[in-house]
């Protein structure tokens, strides 16, 4: 399954939260792409294990964040299932992103099978609900409820 994370930074460099997302989508065999916003965080990127390629997209839009001027910049070299932290900015851009595909978003995802079967908290996380996914979809994985992937790779980069 070919997957696009998008890059959860801090400063100019990656947020940990990354290295799980990577960790989350590596453990259910996902072929992984990263999108680095700006090129931030790029360089860590490539190093993280079972990273396959990452790609640096450039432009002004990314000076400051702009949920649908990133989304116009991002949706068009995001392929496969979309990928983003739970955060207000990660929920926003996937949300954003599987609107203009045409695809299912999930949000704030805290477990994932093989098949793509996901499981995130419903009524204020008083239940859990259980979905199957076929196709793409873009989904926002909460931190710190997965292992983060290690380092150790060699991903090609470009622009």
């Amino acid at each position: 399954m070919q997957t696009t994370i998008i890059a959860e930074t801090s400063g100019e460099g990656l947020h940990p939260v990354t290295n799980q997302l990577v960790g989350a989508m590596a453990s259910v065999g996902a072929e992984v792409t990263i999108l680095a916003p700006n090129g931030a965080g790029a360089g860590e990127a490539a190093g993280i294990a079972g990273v396959s390629r990452v790609i640096s997209v450039t432009g002004d839009c990314f000076s400051t964040y702009d949920g649908g001027a990133w989304a116009d910049a991002l949706s068009s070299v995001a392929e496969g299932c979309v990928v983003g932290a739970a955060t207000t900015r990660g929920r926003d851009l996937v949300s954003r992103i599987a609107a203009k595909k045409g695809i299912p978003v999930l949000q704030d995802v805290v477990a994932l099978e093989a098949g793509l079967t996901v499981t995130q908290p419903v009524y204020s996380g008083k239940a859990m609900q259980v979905s199957s996914v076929s196709g793409d979809c873009a989904l926002s994985l909460r931190s710190n409820t997965f292992a983060p992937a290690s380092d150790g790779g060699s991903a090609d980069s470009s622009t």
